[in-house]
């Protein structure tokens, strides 16, 4: 009854306020067109609709709808299809269970993270919330043309982010919790009995999403032995390894089982990225202030910084293909780092006594550290009325119709890799050769003989692929009509936006 009586309305503003990019988009949408729901997020935004459209279809494991080589059921992405079973369940699309998702559990974070940096933090609430939800590169993009520092590309490294959370992966905000709650349960002083549960939550949220963060655990166990905490940080490791267990061990079968996703895992490697880019300048004004304060208490190292050089170590160390993932959500420690710092100046600045430059100098803090961050997510907000490119917000409704009126018989599927990206998302029986650089199997070589294709130079392409149709498109991607009519005569279907020609 306390959280309901001083948070749920809070709730309710911050559910609201994460959906209204897509109550714009959808009242925006062009006469002709339908919202792809896209807000943010790049390539990866349709790959887990097409999950959850997997899901609605009646599935609960997950064969690769990314590729034509046959792949045997797995069970993964047990989040998204059950988002599926949900859309399934309710009636909504599943681009509504999706934003749904997104804002409901996106909305619990915020009020969360209010609360854990109220209680386990020394900086005024307001201040460590601003920097941790606003903590990126930044101001270091204007340097990328002079340096070559790719502090741009690695920008969009969202894992180490809090505030794209909201914006871009339910899933992403899952995991929010599980730090939120296994963090929690170590710092605050609450009972052993409630430590213990919150711990057990985290560790099966960590299981079903990302179960190789659970590594984290390690982060209270030596805060723990070096502060004589070992019992606390005991209640909280122990409990969340028992509670991922169940899910640990059957994925790791699966892994080691199962020879797609041993590929497939494999395609997921993150190559390796200099320290002073992936640790430091990815994290902006925010992440330098932070690192001054970790230097600063090198003697004694808060559970702040022992977060993120431990983090640090394992982004290089691990023996994993994916290993810089475990700078997840770095921007937690680093913005409350940061948040000490800022908050001393502003009291240095006020010591003055001089309003002038205390407003001056408290502008600039603000605009260094998170001015260029909120600039970022304006535009997410104004859903512009983009119907052309890699990501739109919008698709002819021609072009759905089409992919919708040949998703009557399983097919192979010729097409550019963006209407394959697409196309697993808004249909169940039709399997692109080519779609995405991650999900599908040996992309490289395939994506080079696509790319032949449609320019002319590979012509016998549809018919060594078994493929059943080819398909043109003028507003994904900028291919010759021309060239795909000499080879292939006349289409099956032709619109305005699309062309489909058929094999026998």
């Amino acid at each position: 009854m306390v959280f309901v009586r001083k948070y749920f309305l809070w709730f309710l503003i911050g559910f609201f306020i994460l959906l209204i990019p897509l109550l714009i988009q959808i009242y925006n949408t062009p006469t002709g067109y339908v919202p792809s729901g896209f807000i943010s997020g790049g390539f990866d935004y349709a790959t887990f609709i097409a999950k959850m459209k997997w899901g609605a279809a009646g599935h609960w494991t997950y064969i690769n709808r990314y590729t034509t080589e046959c792949t045997e059921p797995a069970p993964i992405y047990g989040f998204y299809l059950l988002l599926g079973h949900i859309s399934k369940w309710t009636g909504l699309s599943v681009i509504w269970v999706y934003h749904l998702a997104r804002s409901l559990i996106g909305a619990l974070c915020l009020i969360s993270l209010w609360g854990f940096l109220k209680t386990n933090t020394k900086s005024k609430t307001w201040l460590a919330f601003l920097l941790v939800i606003t903590c990126m590169a930044g101001y270091w993009e204007y340097f990328d043309s002079v340096l070559n520092t790719k502090v741009a590309k690695m920008d969009l490294f969202l894992q180490a982010k809090v505030g794209t959370a909201f914006l871009t992966y339910p899933h992403y905000l899952v995991d929010l919790l599980a730090f939120l709650s296994i963090f929690h349960a170590y710092l605050a002083d609450i009972p052993a009995r409630r430590r213990i549960c919150l711990s057990a939550i985290a560790g099966f949220l960590f299981s079903a999403v990302h179960v190789f963060l659970m590594a984290i655990i390690l982060i209270p166990l030596i805060h723990g032995l070096l502060n004589k905490r070992t019992k606390e940080a005991l209640q909280v490791v122990i409990p969340s390894m028992i509670a991922a267990l169940p899910l640990t061990i059957i994925q790791y079968l699966a892994f080691t089982h199962i020879e797609w996703l041993r590929v497939w895992r494999d395609a997921t490697a993150t190559q390796f990225v200099s320290p002073l880019i992936l640790l430091l300048a990815i994290h902006g004004v925010t992440g330098l202030l932070a690192w001054y304060k970790i230097v600063s208490e090198i003697k004694k190292l808060s559970f702040w910084s022992i977060w993120v050089l431990t983090a640090s170590v394992m982004a290089y160390a691990m023996p994993l293909a994916n290993r810089t993932e475990y700078i997840f959500f770095l921007a937690i420690p680093l913005g409350i780092l940061a948040s000490e710092v800022v908050e001393k100046i502003i009291g240095w600045l006020e010591e003055r006594k001089n309003p002038t430059l205390t407003v001056i100098g408290v502008t600039l803090l603000l605009l260094l550290t998170s001015g260029y961050s909120i600039l970022w997510m304006i535009p997410i907000f104004k859903a512009d009325k983009t119907v052309t490119g890699k990501y739109p917000n919008y698709l002819p409704m021609e072009y759905v119709d089409t992919l919708a009126n040949l998703d009557n018989e399983q097919a192979i599927v010729l097409c550019d890799t963006y209407t394959g990206n697409f196309m697993p998302a808004w249909t169940i029986k039709l399997k692109p050769y080519c779609a995405h650089p991650m999900e599908t199997l040996n992309y490289e070589e395939k994506r080079k003989k696509v790319d032949a294709f449609y320019k002319g130079e590979l012509p016998q392409l549809p018919e060594q692929i078994g493929a059943k149709y080819i398909i043109y498109e003028d507003f994904l991607a900028e291919n010759d009509y021309g060239k795909l009519h000499d080879i292939l005569g006349e289409p099956f279907i032709k619109g305005k936006h699309i062309a489909v020609w058929k094999r026998r």
